[in-house]
């Protein structure tokens, strides 16, 4: 069975936060998200973000990007970054 990463991710008016979630944790009531990354939106544009995501993300597995978003501008950015670095990636 094909393993896919669920990245569940809440962009706010000041920080955004993605919880990564390991597919042998779906089977819980109430997964736990196995690593937490935190930014502030001003330091979404900064590539420690990018290399923070791109460490807690294995490179070739399936991943599902869940996004829930009060901030188009920030979402917009997070997606061209999603776009660029993981464009294989499902957005929902």
């Amino acid at each position: 069975m094909e393993r896919i990463l669920l990245i569940a991710v809440d962009i706010g008016n000041s920080r955004l936060k993605c919880g990564v979630f390991n597919p042998e944790g779906w089977q819980e009531k109430s997964p736990v998200a196995s690593r937490v990354v935190s930014v502030s939106l001003s330091d979404l544009d900064r590539q420690e973000f990018a290399d923070e995501l791109g460490a807690v993300i294995p490179e070739k597995t399936r991943t599902v990007w869940w996004i829930a978003s009060v901030n188009r501008p920030a979402t917009t950015k997070l997606l061209e970054l999603i776009r660029r670095k993981r464009s294989d990636d499902e957005i929902v």
